[in-house]
């Protein structure tokens, strides 16, 4: 996903499968995937972003720690909701 990889940071290298959402209830879409250093090695596990307007949060705290997107949780989301939990447990069982 390279609207997400875009933002990593801090030894994080790019992420593995992932799990999009569809439109949202509210307007926007999440995105759940684990994240990778180069040596592909898993750094976090099941981390959430939403894409609200055409803007890219971070919600979990993983992605929040591995990446320069802003903190969703400023927007009212938290990667605790319902649809985030659904799309984390999808990448956990990939």
């Amino acid at each position: 996903m390279k609207v997400v990889e875009a933002t990593l940071t801090n030894g994080a290298d790019h992420v593995g499968e992932s799990f999009a959402s569809g439109g949202g209830r509210d307007g926007y879409r999440l995105i759940a995937a684990n994240i990778y250093d180069g040596a592909g090695a898993r750094t976090s596990s099941s981390d959430v972003w939403v894409i609200k307007g055409e803007v890219l949060f971070a919600l979990s705290g993983g992605a929040r720690s591995a990446s320069l997107a802003p903190d969703g949780r400023t927007i009212g989301l938290s990667a605790g909701s319902e649809d985030a939990l659904a799309l984390m447990a999808c990448v956990q069982a990939s």
